[in-house]
């Protein structure tokens, strides 16, 4: 019988590296080495062809030792020790390994399997080892029970459509992602074009999946769908275009968006008015504010900029130490109405009136009563997002366009609310919700004390846990305020003694109560009496 045998014979003197290139001549190299045998080299489950090189890094960064890869046989090269100038490897350093595509132009890490030898660096040292990786990796996107924005970092080849190379088809992404009764779990997705998906209808104008663009996304119920491909540059070009966009993150590390750098953005830094994510925290490079957590991989981003032409955008390296906020926005979703895809960032820039300390909020309220939106006082500021209604749903989720805000102050530790008073006008158009608007103002917190006592019907209602009950007196009086269920038995006493004058509020966590309907009573010392009917949902 006859074998079938393929010899690569190279004739002729070996090409020098190009692009792992050692700073010094071959004949100067330092004598301090360390033998390398490369006995094989996989990428993506394949031998490359003739051409890559393959570096090796100390663990610091440091190209110690490269060569030109040519496949067929062991290919040997030395990884240099720090000698004179030359920066390379110390006794015992470790080894990391990457690889050039000569055609592609793309840098890889991969992993080195040692066959025998050192596995370490050893002046005079021989190791044998094989090399393999892939840029192929797992990205798993949660969504929550509100608005997402949501954007992936990996490169989901099986879901293309035929001949269409643009990006994935939005519904082979998603056609796995249903629920036990084979229901499609996405309701309602868009871009930032208007385009969009509504499977309940049957409907998609949504030709692909943009890699470099976010997405919002509501979806039926808390869940998570993963995607797998080939890993995206974190460098790569993203497109702005004037006024507001939605970004995909595409590193894999997070980022600080803190002030004063904010990082993340800091290459475009001063062409961004305002960033937010979908939780509505913002970050304003003007006023030096931002109440964002650092940037992360599955996160959309909105980016207003202040251009007149499209530009690119190419997020910065990964940095030594990520910079997290020392006292994160508290963001109780069961005392706000639920967030939907639109609302506007409201930065307080200075409160005074009254002494006011972390933690301490700034409420937004609509004409109707409802909370919607809420955040913390830190260094004497707060920002906000104040949550707008849904055109595609029949509830009022929030403020309608052009509706007039309420701004209160909530002491913390009192467990009192004052109105706030807006001295200055710094940036927007005023006390009024415009859809991605931004609204800058300096403000006084106004002590009132009201003329009666008053119950006020609870917010949320109906709700889900938590609920939150607002009173109030206009004199130091005796006052309890208790919830009964519908055959009149003790379920929580809220309020039970003196109470200051002024507007006060307090806190019913039902999360051990079944669902049903309530009543709240609120009785005085001096003969008031008020009952408020509550709902409480599971």
């Amino acid at each position: 019988p006859h074998a079938a045998v393929e010899i690569n014979i190279f004739v002729g003197e070996m090409p020098e590296p190009e692009h792992f290139v050692l700073p010094f001549e071959l004949e100067a190299a330092p004598d301090a080495r360390h033998l390398l045998s490369v006995d094989e080299l996989m990428w993506e489950e394949e031998i490359p062809p003739g051409g890559w090189e393959i570096g090796v890094f100390t663990e610091f960064g440091d190209l110690g030792g490269s060569m030109i890869w040519m496949p067929g046989g062991p290919s040997d090269f030395f990884a240099y020790g720090s000698e004179g100038e030359f920066t390379g490897f110390e006794d015992e350093g470790s080894f990391h390994f990457s690889i050039w595509d000569n055609e592609t132009d793309e840098e890889h890490d991969v992993e080195a399997d040692v066959i025998r030898g050192e596995e370490f660096w050893v002046n005079g040292g021989e190791t044998t080892l094989n090399l393999s990786g892939t840029d192929i990796r797992e990205l798993t996107v949660t969504f929550s029970e509100i608005w997402d924005l949501v954007s992936i970092n990996v490169d989901p080849e099986q879901f293309y459509a035929e001949n269409d190379d643009r990006g994935p088809d939005v519904l082979l992404m998603f056609d796995q992602f249903v629920d036990e009764d084979g229901n499609q779990m996405v309701e309602h997705m868009k871009n930032f074009n208007g385009q969009f998906w509504l499977p309940e209808w049957g409907f998609i104008n949504i030709e692909f999946w943009d890699l470099t663009q976010g997405y919002q996304v509501n979806v039926r119920e808390i869940s998570e769908i993963t995607f797998s491909g080939r890993a995206i540059d974190a460098d790569m070009d993203i497109s702005l275009i004037p006024g507001w966009n939605i970004i995909s993150y595409l590193p894999e590390y997070d980022l600080s968006s803190s002030e004063p750098d904010f990082y993340v953005l800091s290459p475009i830094i001063d062409n961004v008015i305002l960033a937010k994510d979908y939780l509505g925290r913002f970050l304003s490079p003007d006023f030096q504010f931002s109440n964002m957590l650092p940037w992360t991989e599955g996160q959309g981003y909105f980016v207003k900029t202040n251009v007149e032409e499209p530009f690119i955008f190419n997020y910065p390296p990964e940095q030594e130490d990520v910079v997290l906020l020392e006292y994160q926005n508290p963001f109780d979703w069961e005392i706000l109405t639920a967030p939907s895809s639109v609302n506007m960032s409201v930065l307080i820039n200075s409160i005074t009136g009254n002494e006011q300390k972390d933690g301490d909020m700034i409420l937004a309220y609509s004409t109707a009563g409802d909370l919607i939106g809420a955040g913390s006082i830190v260094d004497g500021r707060c920002g906000l997002a104040v949550w707008g209604d849904d055109d595609n749903t029949v509830a009022i989720e929030g403020a309608m366009d052009g509706e007039e805000l309420d701004l209160k102050f909530r002491d913390s530790k009192k467990e009192t609310e004052s109105n706030l008073n807006v001295m200055r006008v710094l940036k927007g158009v005023g006390q009024l919700f415009e859809p991605s608007g931004f609204l800058v103002v300096d403000v006084e917190i106004q002590e009132v004390i009201p003329g009666d006592y008053y119950l006020s019907q609870n917010y949320p209602n109906p709700f889900n846990s938590t609920t939150n009950i607002s009173y109030g007196s206009p004199e130091i009086s005796n006052i309890s305020v208790v919830v009964y269920d519908m055959h009149g038995r003790l379920v929580k006493e809220l309020v039970n003694g003196i109470v200051t004058a002024g507007n006060h509020y307090t806190t019913w966590d039902a999360s051990n109560v079944s669902a049903g309907i309530y009543l709240v009573k609120m009785e005085v010392s001096t003969g008031f009496r008020s009952v408020a009917k509550v709902m409480l949902i599971k």
